[in-house]
C-alpha cells in the first residue's frame, strides 16, 4: 500500500468484514486490542504482519509504536504524508463503542464517523 486511501480502503475492508472490535478480557485499553478474540484485529493491528506483532504492543497507542519504531509496517507506512494521522484516527474509530452495533458490524454512528475520516483526509469511503 502506497497511498492514504489504499490504507483507508484497506482497513475499512478489514472491519467490515471482521464485523466487530478487536477486544480481549484483558487489554488495556477499554478491552480493545491489536490482536483481539477469536482472531481479531483492530484498525491498525490488521496492519502489522505477524512476525512484528508482539503482545507488548497492546499497551501502547499507535503514536508509541511510530515514535518508538517498534513495527517496521508501520514506521515504513509513516513516511506516507499524513499516514500517522490517518492511523490515529483509524484507531480511535475502533476503539469508541459507539461506532459498533451488536446485530450489524458498524452503526450508523460508526459509518458518519468514517466518512468525517475520509472528509478529514481527502479520501473517499467506498462501500461496494
Amino acid at each position: 500500500m502506497n497511498t492514504t486511501q489504499q490504507v483507508f480502503d484497506y482497513v475499512v475492508s478489514h472491519l467490515i468484514t471482521q464485523g466487530k472490535q478487536s477486544v480481549t478480557d484483558t487489554s488495556t485499553y477499554d478491552g480493545c486490542a491489536y490482536r483481539g478474540n477469536g482472531g481479531t484485529s483492530c484498525a491498525v493491528g490488521c496492519l502489522i504482519p505477524e512476525s512484528e506483532y508482539h503482545s507488548n504492543l497492546e499497551s501502547l497507542s499507535v503514536e508509541d509504536i511510530l515514535d518508538e519504531d517498534l513495527v517496521p509496517t508501520l514506521k515504513k507506512l509513516s513516511n506516507i504524508p499524513s499516514m500517522s494521522k490517518l492511523l490515529s484516527d483509524l484507531q480511535r474509530f475502533h476503539d469508541e463503542r459507539d461506532n459498533w452495533s451488536e446485530t450489524s458490524s458498524l452503526s450508523p454512528a460508526g459509518f458518519e464517523y468514517l466518512f468525517e475520516v475520509a472528509a478529514d483526509h481527502g479520501l473517499k469511503l467506498n462501500l461496494s
